[in-house]
C-alpha cells in the first residue's frame, strides 16, 4: 500500500484554504480524500478524467466540491 499526502490551496467564498489531501493506492484500487473543517470528503475518478465527490458527512456547496476536485487533480 502506498500513501501520498500533500496540501492544496483553494480560494473559495473570500477565504484562502490550505487543506490536507491523502491518496492511498493498493494495486489497482485507490482512495482519494480531503479533510475540510473536520469532515473527510472522498473522491473518485469520473468518466471525463476529473474527480467526483463520493461521500461526505456535511452538506457542502456543489461548486465548492467541484473546485476541490479540480485542485486535487491539478496539484497531484
Amino acid at each position: 500500500m502506498l500513501t501520498e499526502k500533500f496540501h492544496i490551496n483553494l480560494n473559495y467564498d473570500g477565504r484562502q484554504l490550505h487543506l490536507p489531501v491523502k491518496i492511498t493506492k493498493s494495486g489497482i484500487y485507490y482512495a482519494i480524500s480531503v479533510e475540510v473543517d473536520g469532515a473527510e470528503i472522498f473522491f473518485s475518478r469520473d468518466g471525463h478524467h476529473g474527480l467526483r465527490p463520493l461521500c461526505h458527512t456535511d452538506d457542502f456547496d456543489p461548486q465548492f466540491l467541484y473546485l476541490l476536485g479540480r485542485e486535487i487533480e491539478h496539484q497531484s
